[in-house]
């Protein structure tokens, strides 16, 4: 995903579904299929996370867009930091 302003739709409950949309600045119809995507259940207290290297394009905790440099940090190339602990049992998607 190379514009921000991209919406994604991220089904956590069963397997891996298509889903289309419009780009919001270039009108373009994309899919995600969930196949590139690292699914994480956080733990209790959880700020650190281990995502594969430069797997890290976007992040969304249950369903919701974090923001980098505000939500999240890259910490090194196999790592992301979250500002504040991740609620547990919730979903941290990173594509």
């Amino acid at each position: 995903m190379s514009n921000p302003l991209d919406t994604v739709f991220v089904d956590l409950v069963g397997p891996p579904v298509s889903a289309a949309w419009l780009n919001a600045v270039g009108n373009a119809a994309k899919a995600f299929d969930g196949g590139n995507a690292t699914i994480i259940t956080a733990t209790a207290g959880q700020t650190l996370f281990t995502v594969p290297v430069n797997a890290v394009n976007t992040v969304y905790i249950n369903g919701v867009y974090q923001i980098y440099g505000s939500s999240y940090t890259r910490t090194s190339d196999t790592t992301i930091t979250f500002s504040e602990a991740v609620p547990v049992n919730a979903k941290v998607v990173i594509l």
